[in-house]
């Protein structure tokens, strides 16, 4: 896993992303962003509310960032954003594809 936990944001009710940052090996720090949708996958239930949001990113962080850190290994983006289609990949639900 190249990334590893750094700094939870929060989430952003106008872009309905959560936002968090995660460091390189080297210490570099990349943002990260989670799609509402992709959490509510992940969560098992959809219409969450934003004031949910933080405890849900909590109890679903060490998923998440493995999600992020495949993505980041993959493509290696300046920004990781994880939609509900990479949730059904990195999940084991679904074949990557490039």
């Amino acid at each position: 896993m190249p990334l590893r936990s750094h700094r939870i944001i929060g989430y952003d009710v106008r872009r309905m992303m959560f936002d968090f940052t995660m460091l390189t090996l080297n210490a570099i720090t990349v943002g990260c962003s989670i799609s509402s949708s992709a959490m509510d996958r992940l969560i098992g239930k959809s219409g969450c509310l934003p004031a949910e949001r933080d405890a849900y990113f909590l109890e679903l962080r060490s998923k998440i960032e493995e999600i992020a850190s495949n993505i980041y290994d993959l493509e290696s983006p300046s920004h990781v954003h994880i939609f509900s289609k990479h949730v059904e990949v990195f999940m084991g639900r679904r074949k990557p594809q490039r």
